[in-house]
């Protein structure tokens, strides 16, 4: 379990670090990830990219409880330890390491 929690967190941080990279870039950006981009935009940056980010995930986890309930399965088949960190940290994340390569480039 020790080495499954650190790959959890290494997988979390390369994720966040690779959706700055290609926003800073402007690649192109996911749809899901354009979700929390809207909200920052539309609201005139009055919601940071990472509380609209963890918004958005919070939302999508609760929208995925509601049907799991409703097709009377377990919530912890859809939502676990991984979806938890992922809905709290990539939002935070990914502002992190957005704003680290606008003053590193």
């Amino acid at each position: 379990m020790p080495i499954r929690i650190v790959l959890l967190l290494l997988g979390t941080l390369f994720a966040s670090m690779g959706c700055a990279c290609y926003m800073y870039a402007e690649m192109g950006i996911a749809p899901y990830d354009s979700v929390a981009f809207i909200i920052t935009t539309y609201t005139n940056e009055k919601i940071s990219f990472r509380a609209a980010r963890i918004l958005s995930d919070l939302t999508v986890i609760a929208i995925g409880i509601a049907f799991c309930l409703m097709a009377h399965h377990s919530v912890w088949e859809i939502v676990g330890l991984g979806t938890i960190v992922n809905a709290c940290c990539n939002g935070p994340l990914i502002q992190f390491f957005r704003g680290k390569l606008e003053t590193f480039l």
